[in-house]
């Protein structure tokens, strides 16, 4: 029984290649665990060129390298992930307790992963199924004081040596937080509550992978009542206030009120993994995701329902051979050609703001690398198709047509409803390689790959706001199809005493969708006035875009008992055209990290103790005066700590880790934070995580 067991390796999880030509993060499960009950991006907040665009409510969004979620590739499980991108509070619904990696690729990264990945990919991957016999799991405690935060979560995974190569994961976890408070007074209506359930289970053989995962996530969060304001003046008014107004009556309360969401996710997926001997593997792969949004604003206390309904269903198809090994004169050759499907269908109910659409796409790409003895070289291509159809009720398609967005030549009028088609192209090349300039001590890579994104529903045709998109937005439906160049020179220097990797990069993005406020002539807020209240105007329109910038990290004293670690990004975002600077671009950053990391103390194992601080810049002198609503935030500095160990059991292993971020309290405000504009971010936070596992 056990010489089977070794054998159904075979057919083991694909490992990503060691050397890769793109600039590549890895968050292995050790950095994860000390990281359990906070989101995806804060979760990788550390990662240089990683930033997080923060909402109004207890929700945010990674950023790459200057390209908000929009123009990244969110992978779970070897899915994409498909949900509403459109919103600043709608953060991926994908919970980082279940990953057993999460590696972040930065710059555009099309061949493989297909449409959307111009800014980068995050590919989030659970760990491997239990390959022996056995029951193995664990039990996480986390509380974080600011909104007093409450984490509880659990694991339990195993094979019964009866049946070998059947194995099963179950594990959830549950977050319920208060609201959040600035230094200075409390963000009103921000308490938040999040579950979620996964369950997996695979059977192996040598020859064969089959594995069934289902996830579910599951987030009810209030909406800042700050945003919300009745005239133009008053919206002015609020961007010169040092706090937000009624502070003062704001509640310290648990329960949430209108505004507030309701976010549902669900994912089934299938997958088969076949061993075909001398001429390779093949895998196959079906997903369908389902994500429900509701959104509830302020309305009559006889009005119990959402006012804006969103259903998202979507069905992926992957299929791809992965080759097998040979030779070709000095070099070993190896590759991967893949197709890959895609139906989905957007159900919209509520107050005017997005159409109904029904999309269809297919890709089809291939990948091949050639092994030398000091480096390695890759290239590779893809094509992807997209069909799509919009369907408008009669008053949101006369609204267009009056607004002169829509041709009724384009579209088909029909018994109460208007369809109009559209169909997009989109390839992508990758061209890169590794040179181990000095084996085991200096890599030099050089990454030159491009990416296409589709114009989304939301840019094309959206006509309003909603409670977690506090801002009037007016679509474009003339978009054109998204293309990044790229270029990024990596360099990695490895030694005992020492770590350094640092990356340079540049892009071009032709026909790049570029969101941001409408001023008027007087250089003031366009602000358009509702029903709902008064809301700054932006808009979508394409420009030619060029992003550049640098990061990575330095660390001195990798393998001591003492470290200091450097690690920052910087990156800037112009308009070929004007070349002014763009709006949404983040500051300059920089983390400075002092460290003592010990094997063992006594009985304690992994002793960690940390002193960190984080300096931001501004955008201020960057941006013209009329560019932005309001003026960009000064820069600040934050310092915070950690501290960490772990205890050896006969059965298991007791783990602890507190972690103290904005120590100072100081208060600040954040440049890609839509909360900028209406208050503080929140201040200082420990937050003790206890964990079990056996």
């Amino acid at each position: 029984m056990d010489a089977v067991l070794e054998k159904v390796d075979v057919v083991a999880e694909r490992e990503q290649p060691e050397d890769n030509p793109r600039a590549v993060v890895t968050l292995d499960a050790e950095i994860l665990k000390q990281k359990r009950g906070v989101d995806l991006a804060t979760t990788l907040e550390d990662v240089p060129g990683v930033v997080i665009a923060r909402g109004t409510a207890a929700a945010s969004k990674p950023v790459v390298r200057g390209q908000p979620e929009r123009r990244l590739l969110l992978i779970e499980g070897g899915v994409r992930h498909e949900n509403q991108k459109w919103g600043v509070d709608h953060a991926p619904e994908i919970d980082p307790a279940g990953a057993g990696t999460i590696r972040v690729i930065k710059g555009p990264a099309g061949v493989i992963h297909g449409p959307d990945a111009v800014g980068g990919v995050i590919l989030v991957e659970p760990a491997p199924m239990p390959f022996q016999p056995g029951l193995h799991g664990g039990v996480d405690l986390a509380v974080g004081t600011n909104a007093t935060a409450l984490y509880a979560g659990g694991r339990v995974e195993g094979m019964h040596k009866k049946v070998p190569g059947l194995s099963f994961r179950a594990e959830g976890n549950y977050l319920r937080s208060g609201p959040q408070t600035t230094p200075n007074y409390l963000l009103g209506n921000t308490p938040s509550q999040q579950w979620n359930l996964r369950a997996a289970v695979q059977y192996r053989t040598p020859k064969i992978r089959v594995k069934l995962r289902y996830r579910h996530y599951d987030l009810v969060a209030g909406v800042f009542y700050g945003v919300v304001h009745s005239t133009p003046e008053d919206f002015v008014a609020q961007l010169e206030r040092q706090q937000p107004r009624d502070v003062e009556f704001w509640e310290s309360d648990w329960n949430w009120g209108r505004p507030y969401q309701l976010v549902r996710h669900d994912q089934i997926t299938a997958e088969l993994a076949a061993g075909l001997d001398a001429a390779g593997e093949l895998e196959v792969r079906y997903s369908f995701q389902n994500n429900h949004r509701e959104e509830y604003d302020h309305a009559r206390s006889y009005i119990e329902g959402a006012q804006y309904n969103f259903l998202l269903r979507t069905h992926t198809l992957d299929l791809n051979w992965n080759q097998p090994t040979f030779r070709l004169g000095l070099a070993t050759g190896s590759g991967r050609v893949g197709l890959a499907g895609l139906f989905q269908e957007h159900v919209y109910d509520g107050l005017r703001l997005l159409p109904n659409h029904r999309s269809f796409g297919v890709g089809i790409f291939a990948l091949e690398r050639l092994t030398f003895g000091r480096g390695i070289v890759e290239f590779g291509a893809r094509y992807d198709h997209l069909t799509r159809a919009a369907f408008f009720g009669r008053n949101p398609y006369e609204s267009h047509i009056a607004r002169g967005t829509l041709d009724p030549a384009d579209c088909i009028e029909g018994e109460g409803r208007t369809r109009c088609p559209s169909s997009y192209n989109g390839g992508a090349l990758a061209v890169g390689g590794v040179l181990h300039a000095v084996p085991g001590i200096l890599d030099l890579k050089l990454d030159l790959s491009s990416a296409s994104r589709f114009p989304n529903t939301d840019e094309l045709f959206m006509n309003g706001s909603s409670p977690t998109f506090p801002v009037y937005a007016l679509g474009s439906p003339n978009l054109e199809v998204e293309t990044a160049w790229g270029i990024s020179p990596t360099l990695s220097f490895a030694r005992k005493w020492l770590h350094i990797e640092v990356s340079t990069h540049l892009t071009r993005i032709n026909d790049y969708i570029y969101f941001a406020p409408e001023l008027n002539e007087l250089g003031a807020p366009h602000v358009d006035v509702t029903i709902r209240g008064a809301f700054p105007r932006y808009s979508f329109r394409a420009i030619e875009a060029l992003f550049y910038g640098v990061d990575g990290h330095l660390e001195i004293g990798a393998d001591s008992l003492f470290g200091l670690i450097f690690s920052g990004a910087a990156v800037r975002g112009r308009d070929v055209a004007t070349w002014d600077h763009l709006v949404g671009v983040p500051p300059d950053r920089l983390r400075v990290a002092g460290r003592m990391k010990a094997k063992k103390v006594g009985a304690l194992e992994d002793v960690l103790l940390e002193v960190n601080m984080v300096v931001v810049g501004t955008v201020k002198r960057r941006l013209k005066l009329n560019a932005d609503l309001a003026p960009s935030p000064a820069a600040y500095t934050l310092v915070g700590g950690a501290v960490g160990a772990k205890l050896p059991l006969k059965r298991g292993e007791l783990s602890l880790h507190i972690e103290a971020h904005n120590v100072l309290d100081t208060a600040y405000r954040e440049t890609l934070s839509l909360l900028r504009y209406y208050a503080d971010e929140p201040g200082r936070d420990i937050r003790i995580r206890l964990g079990f596992d056996f």
